[in-house]
């Protein structure tokens, strides 16, 4: 599975806000069978920096958080602007709907993850919490 989104880290606190007021939901860890290693760090900062990876099997573990509904104009998470979208070869995030990939191409990270949402699924997937594995 991929997301949407990629989102570092995240705090605790900012997770139980993006669940309990912004309509979140969290999916189970992805990749527990993969050991926090040099291997799979140094694929995670591949990604980062946009390099290629040969396939998401070595990725760290990670958790997923979707958005079914659009946010309200007037509550702006401080992490989104945290939001990215590597594109390196082997990564593989989802493919955004035309307005929420509009709003991305204008620096618009609210403006895409709701228009995401608002056609259907918006999903970040999030490697750390508060600086520790999920």
């Amino acid at each position: 599975m991929a997301g949407h989104f990629l989102l570092l880290n995240i705090s605790q606190a900012d997770l139980g806000i993006a669940c309990s007021s912004l309509g979140g939901e969290l999916s189970p860890p992805v990749h527990t069978n993969v050991p926090t290693s040099a291997k799979s760090l140094t694929s995670l900062a591949s990604v980062l920096n946009c390099g290629s990876i040969r396939n998401r099997k070595h990725l760290p573990r990670h958790i997923y958080l979707h958005f079914y509904t659009l946010f309200e104009p007037d509550i702006v998470p401080q992490w989104i602007h945290a939001l990215r979208r590597p594109h390196g070869v082997g990564f593989g995030l989802k493919s955004l709907c035309g307005p929420a990939q509009n709003a991305w191409d204008q620096g618009d990270q609210q403006g895409a993850i709701s228009a995401q949402a608002a056609n259907g699924r918006a999903t970040v997937e999030i490697y750390f919490i508060g600086g520790s594995r999920p």
